[in-house]
């Protein structure tokens, strides 16, 4: 969605602002301009990461780019495949935007990968432990982080509302049509599928998916870097991974290749730190509501359930203004989505308030799965015959017809497709393009 359309929804979701923040005026990390910065953060990611003591990932700054300049990578992400924003949006972390970033996994699979990262943005809203703060006239009680200027302490982890931000970023662009479909009682659909794999593809991705891999396979406490420069991070990476022609990579793109791979080593960090926290990944909230896929909210009648989740690349031969287009108040109203989102956004503001109230004399263990338990009901539940299809659709009845949202089109062309078990007509093979670069706006 268009940042001016996150902000209205997010200034609909307050009861009562002022009052809002007043209650929690005793945190030093919750407020507005942290919320805004949170919200605006997976479309226009602008913070300083470092890689601190004993392989922490700390956070110099929460900011977010106030001239979206950096939006322009997305026109060619075959060039500007590591640049965040780009990733962000079209790479793994899609999922930070309610998208797939591989067709072929399940619908099911990417919304459990969708909750497994929203619930350490929540531990993380309710105890964040990526705060440093800059020691004054550089005399620090516990430095971890020191740049060519500065020295840094590594302080007591608080609550941080900036996190919250990202999820209920996460959160509206669900009910976006050109993130998601939706159906109701009264919006019937099906789906045909895609087999497009960016990390096939372009070398960039594939050797995010190979780091991310190969992180999977080490023990993190054996990360071994010197000082977290950018030339430490490419030699260490460069042990890791054999193949040349990703040397050549990471050799060429020294600061977009370790930024990334603090962002990817933050989140490998902080999953084994919420393990832990539930003494095991079975425990986890996201695993415990593996199937708790019925709203509970008023109307839930009309309620509209997750159907697919959208693939970016199948809109390549849309507009350029495509995606603007349909991410919008407009739309959303039309489909008739805006009244559960903003009730979603308000529960999720008001159980943040209760649960950063209560941390005093609360369990964070329950705070956090209390909000994941509302979120797999209210925001991604998904009616089972939906949950093993691939994640993303591709129709077939004629060409561009995935440009075709419109709410008289949109579901009728599923119906369509789905009902066609053939796969692609030999008619339209012609027009299956295999996805070389991004051609569409955001």
């Amino acid at each position: 969605m268009l940042l001016d359309y996150h902000d209205d929804i997010l200034k609909n979701s307050f009861d009562n602002e002022k009052d809002y923040f007043n209650q929690l005026k005793d945190f030093q990390y919750i407020s507005k301009s942290l919320l805004n910065n949170g919200l605006h953060y997976p479309d226009v990611p602008c913070n300083d990461i470092v890689y601190a003591n004993n392989n922490q990932i700390k956070y110099l700054n929460y900011n977010t780019c106030k001239i979206p300049i950096s939006l322009i990578y997305l026109f060619n992400e075959t060039g500007n495949g590591l640049k965040e924003t780009v990733q962000s949006h079209r790479g793994r972390q899609a999922i930070g935007h309610s998208m797939t970033f591989d067709p072929n996994i399940t619908v099911f699979d990417i919304r459990q990968k969708i909750l497994r990262r929203l619930e350490i943005l929540y531990m993380l809203a309710l105890n964040d432990n990526s705060l440093l703060n800059k020691c004054q006239n550089k005399q620090c009680v516990n430095m971890c982080y020191k740049s060519m200027f500065n020295s840094y302490d590594c302080i007591k982890a608080e609550p941080n509302i900036f996190w919250l931000g990202q999820i209920l970023h996460c959160v509206q662009d669900s009910y976006s049509r050109v993130h998601t479909l939706r159906e109701s009682s009264n919006m019937k659909g099906g789906r045909i599928l895609d087999t497009s794999e960016k990390e096939d593809s372009i070398p960039e991705f594939k050797l995010i998916k190979i780091i991310g891999d190969k992180l999977d396979e080490i023990n993190l406490k054996d990360i071994k870097i010197d000082s977290g420069s950018n030339k430490d991070i490419q030699k260490y990476l460069k042990t890791i991974i054999n193949q040349n022609e990703y040397h050549k990579i990471i050799d060429k793109n020294p600061k977009d290749i370790s930024h990334i791979f603090k962002l990817i080593l933050f989140f490998k960090n902080q999953r084994e730190i919420i393990k832990n926290l539930f003494n095991g990944e079975e425990k986890l909230p996201s695993e415990i509501n593996k199937n708790n896929n019925k709203s509970n909210i008023t109307n839930s009648e009309r309620y509209p359930y997750i159907m697919s989740f959208r693939y970016i690349p199948h809109q390549q031969k849309c507009s350029k203004i495509f995606h603007m287009s349909f991410d919008n108040k407009k739309t959303t109203e039309e489909a008739g989505f805006t009244e559960f989102m903003l009730k979603n956004c308000k529960d999720i503001l008001n159980l943040y308030k209760k649960h950063v109230l209560s941390l005093k004399t609360g369990n964070i263990n329950n705070c956090i799965n209390e909000m994941i338990t509302y979120i797999a009901q209210n925001v991604f539940p998904i009616l089972d015959k939906y949950k093993d299809k691939k994640s993303a659709i591709k129709c077939n009845k004629y060409p561009n017809c995935e440009c075709k949202l419109e709410l008289d089109q949109v579901y009728k062309i599923y119906n369509e497709s789905y009902n066609q078990t053939g796969g692609y007509h030999k008619k339209y093979l012609k027009y299956k393009i295999k996805y070389i670069g991004l051609k569409n706006s955001i």
